[in-house]
C-alpha cells in the first residue's frame, strides 16, 4: 500500500427491492458472499474473530494496520513526490489523453447507417416545421382543381441551415 492510502473493510452489502421472498433470497446470497469474502481476507493470516470485528465496524485501516492484519504485504514509500495526492488527478488525465491518438474524422460516406437514418429523421422533422404542407383546394363537388406544385426538394444541409437560422 502507499503511505498515504487507507483500506476500508466491511461486510458485504447490497441495495435490493422486491417482496419478502426476494429480500430473504438477497440475504441468503449475501451470507454466501460473506463466506467467500472472509476466506479471501483470512489468507493473510488474520483470525476469524478479529476479522468479524473489523468487518462489522466498517473499519478504515492504515497501511501499517493492513500489513499487520495480512491484508497488504508492504508499504510503498519509494521516492514519492511531495504532492502526490494533489497531482494524482492530473497524472491520470495526462496518461489517458496523452497516449490516445487524435481521432480522424470519418469520411462522409463512412457514416454508420444509424447516423444517416438519424439525420434523415431530423431533416424530416425540420422540413415539417418550415415547409408545412398546403392542402389542395377542393371544390364543393369533391374533385380537386389541380394538384399543388411540389417545392424544390431541400438537401439535408439546406434543411438544417434553415432550421438553425430561425
Amino acid at each position: 500500500m502507499r503511505e498515504a492510502s487507507e483500506l476500508f473493510v466491511h461486510d458485504c452489502w447490497v441495495y435490493t427491492q422486491g417482496d419478502a421472498d426476494d429480500l430473504r433470497k438477497t440475504a441468503d446470497d449475501l451470507d454466501v458472499q460473506m463466506v467467500a469474502c472472509k476466506t479471501a481476507y483470512m489468507r493473510g493470516g488474520i483470525d476469524a474473530d478479529t476479522l468479524d470485528t473489523l468487518l462489522k465496524a466498517d473499519s478504515w485501516l492504515t497501511p501499517d494496520q493492513a500489513v499487520a492484519y495480512g491484508f497488504a504485504t508492504a508499504i510503498d514509500a519509494e521516492s514519492q513526490p511531495e504532492q502526490v495526492a494533489a497531482s494524482a488527478r492530473n497524472s491520470a488525465f495526462s496518461r489517458i489523453f496523452a497516449e490516445a491518438p487524435a481521432p480522424e474524422p470519418p469520411a462522409p460516406d463512412a457514416l454508420p447507417t444509424y447516423a444517416t437514418a438519424f439525420a434523415d429523421l431530423v431533416a424530416e422533422a425540420v422540413s415539417a416545421r418550415i415547409e408545412p404542407p398546403t392542402p389542395a383546394s377542393v371544390p364543393l363537388d369533391g374533385a380537386p382543381d389541380e394538384p399543388p406544385v411540389p417545392a424544390e426538394p431541400m438537401t439535408l444541409a439546406m434543411r438544417l441551415a434553415t432550421a438553425l437560422a430561425r
